[in-house]
């Protein structure tokens, strides 16, 4: 009986300690003490409590990585600082909350102070807050300093050179590698793809003494974008596992390489399909002027996102079939599962443009005006074009100045001097230009 209250009462007190705050009169730090008071003191069944994984915790000090995990950071730091004893994990935890939250200078305050009570996952913790906060001579000083170092921290530091584009020093890095594992080789074979140094990517694939499906995809992909489809398929054929990215990447590899028929056969078996994949077929479509294969397709979707209504708008558009594009739009409103997006509303003004069509443009920006899009650069761009084109100047220079929210905004600048010159209003150009070069904007 005396160590079934006393487990229910310190489980109660643990409960307690970690949803509490920590306030002024510091109660959580006094629960969290009389916490480790009582998970001390020597009663029946005390360790078979400390040691059941069916407690709620194991060991207070956790408490100080869930609040970092929950970026209660200075709630962290006052029990941190209450604790008589801390062990590497309590000083990487409030190390490790301190960089995601991007407060080096605390971090490396505490990571000096830790001494011998660091370990290697604490060095690659402050390592990759370094590289996080985009401080990569700080990273290298202290890579270069690790008394020791893991798998971990060599494909951490690496992947912060690939990442901030210091391809050379990532692969010169990735030689030294005493070990690598499938992160380490996927990591670099990313990074030359997303460079377009395919030629380096392949070698190192040919290299991978296992490759997985991200390494296969990623490879798919690249090869694809950069015109060597055949290759690509090569890839995607020998692949022993296939997950819906890498369809994805072959179709859209045969879709932006103009062989849209091959990228539909491979649509036509794909054990399943998502909106990227839908989306991409209807893009390949109409960008090759098949405008009724991709209408056919739109309708046979079992769900639409803004994605998918936009793609249609545009690309019927880019067609020159506004009215369509028009009608989708006016289907999308009446759908109403989807909001217009930035691209939305740019295409569907530019179809009102094309089409000399004041009302329908007025309405539209009628709905623009209700909307998070209404001071966007673009969206203003567009509507001023839109007015411009159906000879309203005055609506078009209205929309400029409600619309300026920002005197960088270089599109709508560019474009009301455009407006202005096309329709024989020199004065008003020249006025508009040389008040760009006022505030420091450069006209194009």
């Amino acid at each position: 009986l005396m160590q079934s209250r006393a487990l229910s009462r310190l489980t109660s007190y643990y409960r307690r300690a970690l949803v509490l705050p920590i306030s002024d009169n510091g109660r959580s730090v006094q629960l969290f003490s009389l916490v480790r008071s009582i998970s001390s003191t020597n009663y029946p069944g005390r360790e078979g409590y400390i040691r059941n994984p069916n407690v709620v915790q194991e060991r207070p000090e956790w408490l100080i990585g869930k609040l970092c995990r929950d970026g209660r950071i200075a709630e962290a730091r006052k029990l941190f600082d209450g604790l008589p004893e801390r062990d590497v994990i309590t000083w990487t935890d409030l190390i490790t909350g301190y960089t995601k939250f991007r407060n080096m200078r605390e971090a490396r305050e505490l990571f000096d102070r830790a001494d011998s009570r660091k370990n290697v996952v604490t060095w690659t913790a402050m390592v990759r807050g370094y590289l996080e906060a985009k401080q990569f001579s700080a990273a290298e000083t202290l890579f270069l300093e690790m008394p020791e170092r893991n798998l971990v921290s060599w494909n951490t530091m690496m992947n912060g050179y690939a990442q901030s584009g210091r391809i050379d020093k990532a692969l010169k890095l990735f030689d030294e590698m005493p070990e690598r594992n499938t992160v380490s080789w996927n990591t670099m074979i990313t990074a030359l793809v997303l460079r377009g140094r395919m030629e380096e990517a392949t070698n190192l694939f040919e290299r991978m003494p296992v490759r997985d499906v991200i390494s296969e995809t990623c490879m798919v992909d690249g090869l694809a974008k950069n015109g060597k489809v055949d290759e690509a398929r090569r890839v995607f054929d020998c692949m022993t596992e296939r997950n819906i990215v890498s369809w994805n990447a072959m179709i859209t590899g045969y879709a932006h390489n103009n062989r849209i028929d091959e990228a539909d056969q491979l649509f036509q078996v794909m054990p399943e399909r998502d909106f990227a994949s839908w989306n991409t077929m209807i893009t390949g479509f109409m960008r090759n002027g098949e405008t009724n294969r991709a209408c056919g397709l739109f309708d046979r979707m079992p769900e639409k996102n803004v994605i998918s209504w936009t793609t249609m708008i545009t690309g019927y558009v880019e067609n020159k079939e506004n009215e369509d594009a028009l009608k989708v739009f006016s289907n999308m409103l009446r759908d109403g599962c989807v909001k217009p997006n930035v691209g939305t509303y740019k295409s569907i003004l530019s179809a009102c443009s094309d089409l000399a069509t004041l009302v329908e443009g007025q309405q539209i920006h009628q709905l623009i005006s209700k909307s998070a899009h209404q001071k966007n650069e673009s969206v203003t761009s567009a509507l001023i074009n839109m007015y411009s084109k159906s000879g309203e100047l005055i609506d078009a220079k209205k929309v400029f100045d409600y619309g300026l929210v920002s005197q960088r905004d270089v599109i709508s600048w560019n474009t009301m001097v455009a407006v202005y010159a096309h329709h024989g209003r020199g004065k008003e150009a020249i006025e508009m230009y040389e008040e760009m070069r006022k505030h420091g904007l450069k006209p194009s």
